[in-house]
């Protein structure tokens, strides 16, 4: 059902605010680091708005990561069976997240969706009920799955976020 696209990956790190008692919004600044098919390994640089859900102490938190905080993922997947390049991965990003912070420290799930398309092609959203599921097949090209450590201010709660990525640049480390 899903294909292996020979790309994994391998950490990544960043920044993030996010405020607000039950209804959230956050602001994330993000680098993936990915390899290729060969071995190639590149960085992606995204910046991004999203929202969510969530519960804890203080109504906010700011949080961060190096690459050198424990993360680990998975191979890179796509619904489709054919060839992938950079392009198809660094064009935009939607991560979806399940978040724990717990005093200084903050555990985080994700699932990123790899997202190239003309803006056209997100017209199908205007289609009730098939309309995002059309939008999806055709803008979706792969996805994969992250879990990572951070730093976060203090503070105990937990929260689920989207959040919608521009990509900035994706380069060769």
């Amino acid at each position: 059902m899903f294909n292996n696209t020979g790309w994994s990956y391998q950490t990544s790190s960043g920044a993030g605010l996010t405020v607000g008692e039950l209804a959230e919004v956050t602001i994330q600044h993000t680098r993936l680091y990915i390899s290729s098919p060969s071995g190639d390994q590149y960085k992606i640089i995204a910046q991004g708005v999203g929202g969510g859900i969530g519960a804890s102490i203080i109504p906010g938190s700011i949080t961060g990561s190096t690459v050198d905080f424990v993360s680990a993922g998975t191979n890179i997947y796509s619904l489709y069976n054919e060839p992938i390049g950079l392009a198809d991965l660094s064009d935009l990003l939607v991560i979806y997240s399940g978040n724990a912070v717990f005093l200084n420290g903050s555990g985080r799930g994700s699932v990123v969706l790899f997202l190239h398309a003309n803006l056209a092609k997100f017209g199908w959203l205007l289609i009730p009920i098939a309309g995002p599921m059309i939008a999806a097949s055709q803008t979706v090209k792969a996805f994969c799955f992250v879990a990572a450590a951070q730093l976060s201010t203090p503070n105990l709660g937990l929260d689920g976020l989207g959040t919608f990525y521009s990509v900035l640049s994706a380069n060769k480390v």
